[in-house]
């Protein structure tokens, strides 16, 4: 998923990554997700951490726990403040 404006989503790791419990065979899982920052970077760029947690059906500790990165890279022809200029582009000069 990539927001508007948005061109590329690039994985950018994982953070504190726990595994807590084995996800026994014929368990049901799931995985809840929390964007827990947004962190501007040069090219007007966007960091996004996610905290996620994936459960156990019928169990009290979650299988894991990771925060995972991504960096959104916006459309070249979005040009803002920090943004290279798009060369394609038609100038008035």
């Amino acid at each position: 998923m990539v927001p508007g404006g948005g061109s590329q989503a690039l994985n950018y790791g994982v953070d504190r990554a726990r595994f807590l419990a084995p996800a026994r065979c014929g368990k049901r899982v799931r995985t809840h997700a929390k964007l827990t920052s947004a962190e501007k970077k040069p090219g007007g760029r966007v960091l996004l951490t996610v905290s996620c947690t994936v459960e156990i059906e019928g169990e009290d500790k979650p299988a894991g726990v990771a925060d995972l990165l991504s960096l959104m890279i916006p459309d070249p022809g979005r040009a803002g403040p920090g943004t290279a200029p798009n060369p394609g582009k038609d100038d008035d000069a």
